[in-house]
């Protein structure tokens, strides 16, 4: 290779002055090689520059290895046009990590004891490892092997196709797969891991979601299922107005999950309703009367396992509640089952009265009864004594 310093006609103003350079900047310094002397390496007057290359033929995959400035330990910055890669940083003693066999096509690496040996491969760190194909690491110790995974951290390994892995210990290992957070794992594929040791618990479409609540790990325990745990509870808002933690408050729409209320606690409030109307409780139970409660199990279900109510539609056709005849929502049945409660509890409160005024005529009769049994019982005992004074008379000579 050929050094070639050139002056060249650039005014000494314009050098001292460091103006900015135009598109067709002077060129200070030039590397050439070749015997057409085409450029390599270029500087121009502006403190921009280009290295020049090309990349192996399709198919060489040897081609590369005589060209490479440098190998095994060292500290250095390396372009490898034959590969269209750069790498920057320190190769500890003993390791090969910038040598062609950990190279490939179109890959970055740079820090301390990184490697990128898949094609179009990024590694950026320390001790930082990606082996597959267009696969992204970021961080120290973080390990990518799955084809388009993405990692960035530290101690993670991604190693499913088109894996995510962004945090602190954390694994990604099926297809699809995401591990966000503080150890957590998602080893299957299409399986999501967020929070704090979260755990798909080696199952399938799962997502599994933790708290720091305690250094246990909440777990998966079925394919495609959902599993949170947050100890200070679950607050669901539908609204816009989500103001502090009370349901209703403010148009604040939705329901809680706490410890304290280990059951939903849904918003209610007389401020997010309007359009009343009173219901006519023996309405209601007559349409109870009419509506079918059968026993039944879910199709695809445990056909053992057996379920009590109505089905949507019969109670849609009933009282005409929710947004349609296909579902039924709890505080619709909710309020159906205090209405008839409280239709029956008035029909108790007549009975009772009834019963109680009944009970007193009863009372009244029997004291009556009572009193002209005594009436008839003195009356008898004087008509038994004017017998006797009778009797006794008749009897004198």
């Amino acid at each position: 290779m050929k050094l070639r310093s050139l002056l060249l006609a650039a005014t000494a103003g314009v050098l001292a002055s460091g103006a900015a350079a135009s598109a067709q900047s002077p060129v200070l310094l030039r590397l050439e090689s070749g015997g057409t002397l085409s450029d390599r390496f270029r500087v121009d007057s502006s403190g921009t520059f280009v290295a020049f290359g090309f990349v192996r033929d399709v198919g060489n995959t040897t081609g590369c290895a005589a060209q490479l400035p440098a190998t095994g330990a060292g500290t250095r910055f390396m372009w490898l046009p034959c590969r269209g890669s750069l790498r920057f940083g320190r190769v500890p003693i003993g390791q090969t990590n910038w040598d062609d066999s950990n190279l490939d096509d179109f890959t970055f690496a740079g820090g301390n004891q990184v490697t990128a040996s898949g094609y179009g491969a990024f590694s950026f760190g320390d001790q930082v490892n990606v082996s597959s194909t267009v696969g992204v690491g970021f961080g120290s110790g973080v390990t990518v092997s799955g084809t388009a995974g993405f990692s960035a951290g530290a101690s993670n390994v991604c190693s499913g196709f088109a894996c995510t892995a962004i945090g602190y210990t954390v694994r990604a290992g099926g297809q699809g797969s995401v591990a966000l957070g503080y150890r957590t794992t998602a080893n299957n594929d299409y399986s999501v891991a967020l929070g704090y040791r979260a755990s798909n618990n080696t199952h399938t479409g799962t997502m599994v979601m933790g708290d720091e609540s305690t250094t246990d790990s909440v777990r998966n325990q079925a394919d495609n299922e959902f599993r949170i745990r947050y100890n200070g509870g679950i607050r669901l808002r539908v609204s816009t107005a989500a103001n502090g933690n009370t349901p209703g408050a403010g148009g604040n729409v939705g329901c809680d999950l706490t410890v304290a209320v280990p059951s939903w606690t849904c918003a209610s409030s007389r401020t997010l309703k309007e359009n009343y109307l009173n219901v006519d409780g023996e309405y209601v139970l007559s349409r109870i009367r009419a509506m079918p409660i059968t026993t039944w199990s879910m199709i695809g279900a445990d056909a053992q396992v057996r379920h009590l109510g109505p089905v949507a539609e019969d109670f849609y056709r009933a009282f005409g509640l929710g947004i349609g005849e296909t579902t039924i929502g709890m505080g619709d049945i909710d309020g159906v089952n205090i209405a008839a409660a409280k239709a029956l509890e008035a029909r108790t409160s007549r009975l009772r009265e009834e019963v109680e005024m009944r009970t007193a005529q009863v009372n009244t009769l029997q004291a009556q009864v009572a009193e002209q049994a005594a009436q008839l019982q003195a009356a008898k005992l004087r008509s038994d004594a004017l017998e006797a004074r009778l009797q006794a008379l008749e009897a004198k000579p």
